[in-house]
């Protein structure tokens, strides 16, 4: 019988109620597929945690010089063993002392562990049980689901699309540029919205424009829209999502300009059923929730043998 482990889940905002992804609706979903043979117990960053083997604190390493550095503080010094879900952005090995183990989403992200000395594994999925292809009639060029923020170019995606893209997401005040550009460019901005209704938006559109540079991250965005039969077009300059479309063939690398993106568009128009389901069959078989909570518990039996 598999031992039961006693396990933390750390993350800002876990404690307010969220009825969206704010925190990835893949890690939500693998959470609760772990959930079923082990003990979480759910805390944010300044609760005190204890009366549990193990900590997971999902966090994107540069928070530790940010604004949030007291709380990634209080976690990472923390007595008991604990793994960092990575959230995004750069590795630097300084960031990073205090845990146990790191999961990283993409091999770039492995590759920087690699070379620094750091004990990591790859973990990542999207729930496929939501995003799913969907009959929806054609009525944007591309969508592209994304936080309000510089990196993720929804100023480069607006200029491209106008009125034929639609970007839906949170809004950040300390960082509205994006969106404004976008309403700006004639684009349809909506907020962010419960995950059936991202679903039938990108079921709603030819294809997904991810426009995040290269820390923009986006990944979850990529391999969404794939589980939803939807092609993706992503950056030349964004190694992060280049590596799921190159990898699977389920979309196109393009530059980051208007004229790129628009005739990246126009042959994906053209392409056949087949070739839209290549990406659907690719989460399925290496990037679902399933894969998730798979591979974060052997990254606890390994902190923890």
């Amino acid at each position: 019988m598999e031992k039961k482990y006693k396990i933390a889940f750390v993350w800002q905002g876990i404690g307010e109620g969220k009825i969206y992804g704010h925190w990835g609706d893949g890690l939500r979903k693998a959470m609760s597929i772990i959930e079923k043979e082990h003990e979480v117990k759910y805390f944010e960053p300044w609760e005190a945690i204890k009366d549990v083997d193990i900590i997971l604190y999902w966090e994107a390493p540069v928070t530790c010089c940010g604004k949030d550095r007291e709380n990634y503080q209080n976690v990472r010094t923390n007595h008991i063993p604990k793994i960092l879900l990575f959230a995004g952005g750069e590795i630097k090995k300084e960031w990073v002392e205090g845990f146990d183990l790191l999961c990283v989403e993409s091999q770039i992200d492995a590759d920087t562990c690699e070379r620094l000395g750091i004990p990591y594994r790859t973990a990542f999925g999207v729930d496929v049980e939501t995003m799913k292809p969907e009959k929806q009639p054609k009525v944007f060029d591309a969508v592209f689901p994304s936080t309000c923020a510089g990196w993720k170019r929804q100023g480069l995606f607006s200029r491209a699309l106008q009125s034929k893209g639609v970007i839906c997401g949170r809004f950040q005040a300390s960082d509205p540029i994006g969106f404004l550009n976008a309403r700006e460019n004639g684009t349809l901005v909506l907020p962010e919205l419960p995950y059936p209704a991202v679903s039938a938006l990108y079921n709603a559109s030819h294809c997904c424009v991810n426009t995040s540079e290269f820390w923009g991250g986006g990944q979850r965005t990529t391999l969404e829209a794939m589980a939803c039969g939807i092609p993706v077009i992503v950056m030349a300059d964004s190694p992060k999502n280049r590596e799921y479309v190159e990898e699977s063939g389920a979309g196109i690398v393009v530059d980051p300009s208007e004229e790129a993106i628009r005739k990246g568009i126009e042959e994906i128009k053209k392409w056949t059923d087949a070739e839209k389901a290549r990406g659907r069959n690719y989460v399925l078989n290496k990037w679902t929730s399933e894969h998730y909570a798979i591979s974060i518990l052997q990254g606890v039996k390994d902190v923890l043998k």
